[in-house]
């Protein structure tokens, strides 16, 4: 799975070379967090 600082999961690029998929926001994490730390942080 390809990611960067601002999307969670890279889906694919533009023709002009832009990342497009979900973002860090969408998924309610900070960038690079993992999301088992999320369910440890929550229960």
């Amino acid at each position: 799975m390809e990611q960067d600082e601002n999307f969670y999961y890279i889906a694919g690029y533009t023709s002009g070379g832009f990342p497009y998929g979900v973002t860090w926001q969408e998924m309610g994490l900070e960038p690079f967090q993992k999301e088992d730390e999320i369910k440890r942080k929550t229960k």
